[in-house]
């Protein structure tokens, strides 16, 4: 690996890791990516770029972008300005400032113990609320027809299911 020191390495490699670069690693190597750039370098902006070019091609039905954060996702371009003709969701977090008391208070117990789709069922099955919360109905049909989905990583466990429900389901 070359060392960069100098502004102009620096945005010599930034200009080379394109959208399109990076998918063309993923294809060549047939295998999961991992990026890994240190602060500065250019991850958020490769994201964004990585996102544009893969939704405006045919070659894939759905991209996923979890990440550690909702700042991060919350930077994202496609976040701040979705384009019109690509359907974008953003998964959000459990709305803990209009769930009922009671039920935010089972909910850190659920939460604590990594119990997140026996909470959903339990708690927020049985919720007087749960046909206007948002959160509880943005893992159906709010899916459909989706190209982008970002989401956090504590999202991976519900999104699984899904995906799992959808197999075996045949949709």
């Amino acid at each position: 690996m070359a060392l960069i020191n100098t502004a102009s390495g620096l945005s010599d490699f930034r200009n080379s890791l394109t959208g399109e670069s990076v998918l063309e690693m993923l294809r060549r190597h047939n295998s999961p990516l991992l990026v890994t750039l240190e602060i500065g370098v250019g991850k958020s902006t490769n994201i964004d770029d990585v996102t544009e070019y893969v939704a405006a091609s045919s070659e894939f039905d759905l991209i996923v972008i979890l990440a550690p954060t909702r700042r991060i996702i919350n930077e994202r371009r496609f976040i701040k300005h979705p384009p019109l003709n690509i359907k974008v969701v953003n998964l959000k977090p459990r709305p803990k400032n209009i769930c009922p008391r009671s039920l935010n208070h089972r909910w850190s117990v659920f939460e604590r113990n990594n119990l997140g789709v026996l909470g959903r069922t339990e708690i927020c099955g049985n919720c007087p609320d749960k046909g206007s919360c948002y959160w509880i109905n943005q893992y159906g049909k709010s899916l459909e027809g989706a190209k982008v989905i970002f989401a956090t990583h504590s999202h991976l466990e519900v999104l699984s299911m899904a995906i799992q429900i959808c197999t075996i389901s045949g949709h």
